[in-house]
């Protein structure tokens, strides 16, 4: 299976490096977003912004400092990425390993066409795990009679 096949890329929310570290957590709150990708200009995807970043950040700057603040100044600046072409197993591993929750998927320019998030990938890997199950009991039950 291929990450376009489960890759989120319909109504995708970003934000850039010059928006308000208020602003990405109110657009991470209403979309119940744990994780936004950050683009530059040309829509390339230069960084992730996470809840946690935001809390830990507005946990030491406090009243009008922290509205001051903009992305690009926390945001995770070393990403990997993956195409919608890669096998999802690939994407897996890599979350898995390096312990992340998200990976923007992008195109040959590095532009955004999507995020797949581990809880998909673990979703799907579950279904299938569920489909076996069930193949191996109908094929005991069939051999049974």
């Amino acid at each position: 299976m291929k990450v376009k096949d489960i890759m989120t890329s319909n109504l995708l929310k970003y934000c850039n490096p010059e928006t308000s570290i208020h602003d990405a957590e109110v657009l991470m709150k209403i979309n119940n977003l744990r994780v936004l990708p950050v683009l530059d200009n040309s829509n390339k995807v230069v960084g992730l912004i996470t809840d946690h970043d935001i809390k830990n950040t507005l946990s030491k700057v406090h009243g009008k400092l922290s509205a001051l603040l903009n992305v690009g100044e926390i945001m995770i600046k070393k990403i990997h990425t993956v195409n919608a072409d890669d096998n999802i197993s690939s994407a897996l591993d890599y979350m898995i390993k390096n312990q992340v929750g998200s990976v923007p998927v992008v195109d040959e320019n590095g532009k955004l066409k999507g995020i797949v998030s581990l809880f998909k990938l673990i979703s799907i890997n579950n279904n299938r795990v569920i489909a076996i199950k069930r193949m191996e009991a109908n094929s005991v039950m069939e051999e049974s009679f």
